[in-house]
């Protein structure tokens, strides 16, 4: 059975702040065990935010370039 060690609570669209709330579950690991469960639960989030950032650049590319159609355009 997989357990449930970290409950993310994030308001919609990202407004807020959002929580993190450790289970006591996770608290009666040993330490070892919590590091080895937050390495790798940050190193997905690296990998999210790094995806998410990546997107976000494109779309502000394609904004730009169209910006600058309408620009030439009025020109």
């Amino acid at each position: 059975m997989i357990g449930t060690f970290i409950r993310l609570k994030a308001p919609i669209a990202g407004l807020g702040k959002i929580q993190i709330e450790f289970t006591k579950r996770f608290r009666k690991l040993h330490p070892e065990r919590r590091m080895i469960i937050l390495q790798q639960a940050m190193k997905q989030l690296r990998a999210e935010y790094d995806k998410a950032k990546a997107e976000n650049t494109h779309i502000i590319k394609a904004e730009d370039a169209v910006n600058a159609r309408m620009i030439r355009m009025r020109a």
